[in-house]
């Protein structure tokens, strides 16, 4: 009877067992589950809250399930608001012991699946604009790995929820992501160790009339890969013109590849922005654009390149920007019942040296060679300033081999003119500021004639031809080395961009050479 009494003792202690066990893991369980509940519903900041459908827990492996949650952010000041709608969040190995001592958060891994991410600007929700924003439940927060499957991302613009970004599909994996309530604090609110994305058919409405489109783009921590990116207006040529109140290009830009590499960006104590890069690389971009110069000028001031990176708000610094095989095409249409003239520059390569927070030196470089309308060899080297009220530039040039046939057609559609002659050589040398430029320019030339066309740009007007070459040199007045010089002196029209600053500018050089009395 002992041991009968005994085995009974034993079954009901070993069923007892069991029992406080299987209670354990379910009390556990609820712990588990009421624990992230709260935290979901109190520990985060003020202006975020989740919702969810389910939520699973399994407390020995620290994981935690969340089924069809729908995350809401707001801004505090109640202008920004984001919707995240995802299939599921996971949490793999929840580490206990830091959370409940510290308040430190530490999980292995946190996937979520399928995010769909709907941002809504200038949303001015009168309910949003009463949150506050406090400190997290939270000291300190890190996931091993990161990882985003199958997003898509929409951002709105309100009144009219007009769609500024669109990216179809974007996958991501981000290692030792992690903030505390310091970093949270800073304009880059998080930190992590290594990165990989890849975002496929982007879409970004830049304003009104054009669109910035790229296939795909895959970066990690510290390149970047975009292929086959493009800017292009929305509407074709004469559809613009009727949209238009004053003057712009019609954009088209393809890039079929672009690279950026050893990249970072980081904000110093004060809150200052920086991105820096090591280099760039721009592969075979063609660049095509056509003003309407029958629509009315548009008078707003136009600032110079370096006055426009001083007025970034952040600091870049971007040594070396190579564009590799580049074509640009210029149409202008002048008048009426005439057909666009088009010039247009091909083998383009070109050396860009970018620095906004380079006090000593000159900010931008740009160092490039090109072929023109099929023959003619030129250079340009531009050199800006930011650390001067004035925005002081420089640029010298050169074009080489050059016959006036190969833009008879241009001047023909647009100044009703023809040229005759070769320009053999030609330099300029250029100073200027947002005011004014001075220069040089020296060119060697031959058997120079200038036509004048009637008004239907079919017949020679023969009297205006003929006082033009009267005041016109044809090349055979020149110095021992067979050059004539001239003087550049101009005053800026800032409601006109830098390239017309600088086509004028070269324009006034060549008029000097040609008609002064072509001493050096």
């Amino acid at each position: 009877m002992n041991y009968t009494l005994k085995k009974k003792r034993l079954i009901i202690v070993l069923l007892t067992i069991v029992f406080l066990i299987v209670l354990m893991y379910f009390l556990i369980k609820a712990w588990l589950t009421i624990t992230v509940e709260n935290f979901l519903d109190t520990g985060l900041p003020d202006n975020i809250n989740i919702e969810y459908s389910d939520l699973n827990t399994e407390w020995i492996n620290g994981n935690v399930s969340i089924q069809k949650p729908v995350i809401h952010f707001y801004s505090k000041d109640s202008l920004h608001y984001t919707k995240i709608k995802l299939e599921e969040l996971s949490v793999l190995r929840f580490e206990y012991l830091p959370y409940i001592t510290k308040k430190n958060i530490r999980i292995s891994n946190v996937t979520l699946k399928e995010p769909e991410i709907y941002k809504y600007s200038n949303t001015n929700i009168s309910s949003i604009s009463k949150k506050s924003i406090k400190n997290p439940g939270f000291s300190s927060f890190n996931i091993n790995e990161l990882t985003i499957q199958n997003g898509k991302i929409s951002v709105f613009e309100k009144p009219s929820n007009t769609l500024k970004l669109d990216i179809k599909k974007f996958n991501i994996k981000i290692t030792d992501f992690g903030t505390d309530n310091h970093t949270l604090l800073k304009k880059i609110p998080f930190r992590y160790h290594n990165i990989n994305a890849n975002f496929k058919k982007l879409n970004v409405i830049l304003n009104q009339f054009d669109n910035l489109i790229i296939d795909d783009i895959y970066f990690d921590k510290n390149n970047v890969l975009a292929k086959k990116v493009e800017i292009k207006t929305k509407y074709d040529k004469r559809n613009l013109s009727n949209k238009i109140q004053t003057e712009r290009d019609h954009v088209y830009l393809s890039i079929p590849v672009l690279e950026l590499y050893n990249y970072h960006y980081y904000s110093n104590n004060k809150g200052n922005l920086f991105f820096k890069a090591d280099s760039s690389k721009i592969k075979q971009p063609i660049l095509e654009l056509y003003r309407d110069k029958l629509i009315p000028d548009n008078k707003t001031y136009k600032p110079l390149y370096g006055k426009m990176l001083k007025q970034l708000n952040f600091n870049i610094h971007i040594p070396k920007i190579e564009v590799i095989d580049g074509f640009v095409g210029y149409e202008e249409l002048v008048h009426y019942h005439t057909e666009a003239g088009r010039i247009y520059f091909e083998n383009i390569n070109t050396s860009i040296a970018l620095s906004s927070a380079n006090k000593k030196n000159e900010n931008i470089k740009i160092n490039s060679s090109a072929v023109f309308m099929g023959e003619a060899a030129v250079a340009l080297d531009l050199r800006f300033k930011t650390e001067t009220t004035q925005d002081n530039f420089t640029a010298s040039g050169s074009f080489k081999n050059f016959t006036s046939k190969s833009i008879n057609s241009f001047l023909e559609n647009n100044l009703r003119s023809r040229a005759k002659g070769k320009v053999s050589e030609a330099y300029f040398t250029i100073s200027g500021n947002d005011k004014r430029s001075i220069g040089d320019m020296k060119m060697k030339y031959q058997d120079f004639e200038f036509v004048i066309l009637k008004k239907d740009a079919l017949k020679i007007n023969k009297t205006f031809t003929a006082l033009a070459n009267l005041l016109v040199n044809d090349g055979s007045k020149t110095d021992s080395n067979g050059y004539r010089f001239g003087k550049i002196e101009i005053e800026r029209d800032q409601t006109k961009s830098f390239f017309n600053f600088l086509w004028i500018s070269i324009r006034d050089g060549l008029k000097d050479v040609v008609a002064g009395n072509g001493k050096k």
